[in-house]
């Protein structure tokens, strides 16, 4: 015998996003962390002073500078531009997004948390 399935409740409905909600919000805020103190440690170990000074030149206060296209890649690529001038290339920007967030395509969110984790060690130079 064949049972219909009861439908979600509007309550249920609600529970669930939310309980989804919060999931992506506790992994942006791991992510963020996360990135912000790996450029603090690129800042400390890695950079060095000029390449330093042109990552704490990268504007991040508007977090949408990158709409749509581009977005993680803008900003990835703008870190590697101050870094490197536009000498560099797919691969080398994707290596360097694997060495430093462990993935070849963070998101903007962490990439703006690097730049901002390397700006704040500058600021104490």
């Amino acid at each position: 015998m064949d049972q219909k399935p009861t439908k979600v409740s509007g309550q249920e409905k609600e529970s669930g996003r939310n309980s989804l909600r919060q999931s992506r919000d506790n992994r942006t805020e791991r992510e963020t962390a996360a990135a912000e103190a790996a450029g603090q440690r690129w800042a400390q170990d890695r950079a060095e002073h000029d390449e330093l000074e042109a990552v704490a030149g990268v504007e991040t206060a508007d977090e949408n500078h990158w709409v749509g296209e581009p977005d993680a890649y803008g900003w990835a690529r703008a870190l590697l531009d101050a870094t490197r001038g536009e000498l560099w290339t797919r691969e080398e920007l994707e290596a360097f997004c694997e060495e430093h967030f462990g993935k070849a395509y963070p998101g903007a969110h962490e990439v703006r948390a690097f730049i901002e984790g390397a700006k704040e060690v500058f600021a104490e130079v």
